[in-house]
């Protein structure tokens, strides 16, 4: 079975390279190409079905591949083969052929359309990842893939502004709930060894024990992977990204966002069933989530105007009936439900702008207006609660007015307070970069044993929060977010007492990364003046090599799976345990931020309304 699931990651990997590698192909050549490799993943499915049944039907697991060994440490990859990935691989799969079929049609003559089916590959690879992952450290490789390729489709007209501002708004998102599926996993292996693995995991007898020992950091773990999981699938309270998600071509809407992205959150509590599901206040909270979300999206689906949102509504209430069911402890039932609600609702995603067209057609012919029938239920209610139902529907609960109030802004605004003093975080962020570097090479170990550490966290954190608030130069952004994410690596030198051990590993891609994205930068820049992040330069339209060397070099800062700071991050956090965990903590807020500052400023200079140019 091995080999099929090679084939099953190779498969989209070559798919998606050729195409962002090749230019100016022919639409005959991207069809029959996405579709053979389409067609072939689905064999290759069923082929591992087929196996696996024939082998049993019993949970396997096997060691993938090792990227990384450094003495105790070893960057594993495992794979898990059992009822979830083989009833996730065929329907997600089936899915995928229909919807590539769907797509060769409806974006015919578009300028994009090779780059679509490149992105659209993308993310069958995550999506393959995350269904056959067996640990966790796999698992969120395949979960930033989707995120990486949602951003690239909601923007994919990135001529318009609402497109490029709704992209950032949903990678931000996706950036900030990472943080529960990274320290979740950190804290997972600090406490439970080999609790990184799914397989033995559910294994795993003394389980309910480490659970009375480690009942706090238990629950702590589960929260986190239940954040994750709410941000990913759109739950309360923040599923009002969804709306803004539907700026992509239908059929991106109808994979992503109605049928299998959507999925991906229950798809990480299916994995982490045994854990969370045996702390009580995890239990209640995932079932409370699901509640408050089958409630606030049946009411918000009601006041949608177009038909995208509505049906996006719908789907998010029934990942929140998924949440109800595996807090319940039905975790099968969960799996079934999600099956179908994949295949029923990307088929209404497909057909909806032909059923928009046929009413139109209709009432047009016919001169008749549709008859709307009245809710008795709604109408029995005092006509002031029906006022304030539907203003709290049409808001769609002021949900995201509260959080861009008491959370968005208040930080936006200290950013831009801090942003006055970036020169100074700055200097000193570099400062203490270049003495660690020195110390560490003269083996002065006085200074790591030292405070320097806290200070040097404080500093990295400044200047990640000042960066994000800066807007006056392009270029001294890109070179602070470099900085921070270097320091984050420089903790392991306090961790190993200024020996590098395998933090060169990160320090370098970091390095490699901030130095052709510097060039690249320049380039795109050549002759003009100091460019702000206040305004879009749109040079994927004038420049679009260059402008694809700098998406590389901003998801390599962004710790993209497929680059070496992907492995770089978990080598880092895997040293810093113990009385060194206040540097991971810190640092992985400061990668998310740089993450979302980053996006920002790729999103500033080479998308934009192509009259900039």
């Amino acid at each position: 079975m091995k080999w099929i699931v090679v084939g099953l990651l190779l498969n989209p990997l070559l798919g998606t390279t050729w195409l962002s590698l090749r230019r100016n192909l022919k639409e005959s050549a991207v069809s029959t190409v996405v579709g053979m490799i389409s067609f072939l993943q689905w064999v290759l499915s069923l082929s591992l079905a087929g196996f696996w049944l024939y082998g049993g039907g019993h949970p396997s697991e096997e060691l993938f591949l090792v990227l990384y060994r450094y003495g105790e440490f070893s960057f594993e990859l495992y794979y898990l083969v059992d009822h979830i990935t083989i009833a996730g691989l065929i329907t997600f799969t089936t899915v995928f052929l229909f919807v590539t079929r769907f797509s060769r049609h409806y974006l015919h003559r578009d300028l994009g359309y090779q780059r679509y089916f490149a992105v659209l590959l993308l993310f069958l690879l995550g999506l393959t990842v995350l269904v056959v992952a067996g640990n966790i450290d796999f698992l969120f490789a395949g979960w930033e893939l989707l995120g990486v390729s949602s951003f690239l489709l909601i923007g994919f007209y990135h001529h318009r502004l609402n497109a490029i501002r709704n992209s950032l708004f949903v990678f931000g998102i996706y950036r900030f709930t990472d943080i529960g599926v990274i320290l979740g996993a950190w804290l997972k292996k600090s406490v439970l060894e080999e609790g990184r693995r799914f397989f033995v995991l559910q294994s795993l007898d003394g389980l309910p024990k480490f659970q009375s020992i480690h009942s706090h950091a238990d629950w702590l773990i589960s929260v986190l992977i239940i954040l994750a999981a709410i941000g990913k699938s759109a739950q309360f309270p923040l599923s009002f990204w969804l709306s803004r998600a539907m700026e992509g071509p239908t059929s991106s809407s109808a994979i992503f966002y109605g049928a299998l992205s959507l999925h991906a959150g229950v798809f990480l509590l299916l994995r982490t069933y045994d854990l969370w599901h045996l702390s009580p206040a995890a239990t209640a909270l995932a079932m409370t989530i699901g509640v408050l979300t089958v409630i606030a999206s049946g009411l918000f689906s009601q006041t949608q105007s177009n038909i995208k949102s509505r049906l996006a509504y719908a789907a998010s209430l029934h990942v929140g009936l998924q949440f109800i069911e595996l807090s319940l402890g039905y975790p099968n039932l969960a799996l079934a439900h999600v099956i179908f609600h994949i295949l029923v609702r990307c088929y209404q995603f497909l057909i909806s702008p032909a059923v928009v067209n046929y009413a139109l057609k209709v009432q047009n012919y016919s001169g008749l207006q549709k008859k709307h029938v009245r809710d008795r239920l709604f109408f029995s209610l005092p006509e002031k609660v029906q006022k304030s139902l539907y203003a709290l529907a049409f808001n769609e609960g002021y949900f995201e007015h509260t959080i861009e109030t008491w959370l968005v802004s208040p930080f936006a605004t200290i950013s831009q307070h801090l942003a006055r003093f970036h020169p100074f975080f700055f200097f000193g962020s570099l400062v203490f970069s270049s003495v660690a570097l020195i110390c560490s090479f003269f083996h002065y170990q006085l200074f790591f044993s030292s405070n320097w550490g806290g200070i040097g966290s404080v500093l990295m954190l400044l200047l990640s929060i000042s960066t994000f608030g800066e807007h006056r130069s392009i270029v001294t952004s890109w070179n602070s977010l470099s900085l921070a994410n270097f320091m984050f690596g420089l903790f392991t030198l306090f961790a190993d007492q200024g020996h590098f051990g395998a933090s060169p590993w990160f320090l370098g891609s970091i390095f490699s990364f901030w130095m052709i994205g510097f060039l690249a930068i320049n380039h795109l820049f050549l002759g003009s003046q100091t460019p702000s992040l206040d305004s879009f330069y749109a040079k994927s339209t004038t420049h679009p090599v260059s402008s694809h060397v700098l998406l590389l070099c901003f998801l390599g800062l962004s710790g993209f799976p497929l680059l070496p700071a992907f492995l770089g991050e978990d080598i880092v956090m895997e040293s810093l345990v113990g009385p060194y965990s206040h540097y991971a903590i810190s640092g992985v807020f400061a990668l998310m931020l740089n993450g979302i500052s980053a996006a920002r400023l790729y999103t500033r200079v080479c998308w934009g309304p192509t009259s900039t140019v």
